[in-house]
């Protein structure tokens, strides 16, 4: 998720294709809003299918090295996250935020405005920056 949110706000090809920008920004919020589920509470019996190759493919997995650091160790929550670097995207970008709105499905800008709300950050400001 954080990755997606880094990749929105800085690649500067993704700004340049709207149509990009607000499909990304969609699955964003899509994400965020959706219920989250612990990882320790998945059923690994009922929530993966069996196909052939599959588990020793898996156990190969499951046993190589972990990674020793973490990166985004510090990112405990990607909602805060997202609309702290959202907000300051916005305002030392003026205007990419109407640019989003304006090519985002109503539901998904609806949901973006109500995402930032809950996270403290004041969404009618980011409109005028």
């Amino acid at each position: 998720m954080v990755g997606l949110g880094k990749f929105l706000l800085e690649c500067p090809f993704l700004w340049d294709h709207p149509n990009l920008t607000s499909l990304t920004a969609e699955k964003i919020v899509a994400i965020l809003e959706a219920p989250h589920q612990d990882v320790d509470s998945v059923n690994e019996e009922s929530d993966f299918v069996d196909v052939e190759g599959y588990q020793p493919l898996y156990s190969s997995l499951a046993s190589s090295q972990k990674l020793e650091d973490d990166p985004l160790i510090a990112i405990k929550d990607a909602a805060p996250y997202t609309a702290q670097t959202l907000a300051a995207f916005v305002q030392a970008n003026p205007g990419k935020l109407r640019v989003l709105l304006g090519a985002m499905n109503e539901g998904s800008a609806k949901g973006l405005a109500a995402l930032l709300a809950q996270q403290g950050v004041n969404f009618q400001a980011l409109l005028s920056a």
